[in-house]
């Protein structure tokens, strides 16, 4: 873009179980899970995305990861099969970029779930996204 022909990719491998180095090639600007610096060094999220939490299935917690490519009021809520609201993990405003939130496998109420499939749904101003999770005792 611009005057240069190319741009920095910042790939994240922190879930990748892997020590060696890999080469990124010719990444198009939609990729998931990439971020491109700007022209003034900042950082920029390449798309919306929810990503599979991990692990999964999981005992007793997990961790949902998500992209943002622009700042937002997000709320990120699990539901048991039957579509009741179970748990809040995340409620308010978060900056463009990565974000990490932690489910303990508990209700709002503090009390433990039983194991079995959960949605978690991730709403990001009119963005949403929902992905399944399984909890193994």
């Amino acid at each position: 873009g611009g005057d240069a022909a190319y741009y920095a990719a910042y790939i994240n491998l922190r879930k990748m179980h892997m020590g060696v180095k890999i080469s990124a090639g010719v990444i198009p600007l939609g990729t998931p899970n990439v971020m491109y610096k700007n022209d003034t060094g900042d950082m920029i999220a390449g798309s919306f995305v929810l990503a599979q939490n991990y692990p999964n299935p999981f005992n007793p917690s997990t961790e949902i990861s998500f992209t943002l490519p622009t700042a937002s009021e997000v709320k990120v809520e699990v539901f048991n099969i039957s579509g009741q609201r179970v748990a809040t993990v995340a409620d308010g405003y978060y900056e463009a970029g990565d974000h990490i939130v932690v489910w303990n496998s508990r209700s709002d109420d503090g009390q433990a779930v039983a194991s079995g499939v959960y949605l978690y749904r991730l709403t990001a101003g009119d963005l949403t996204d929902t992905k399944r999770m399984v909890l193994l005792k």
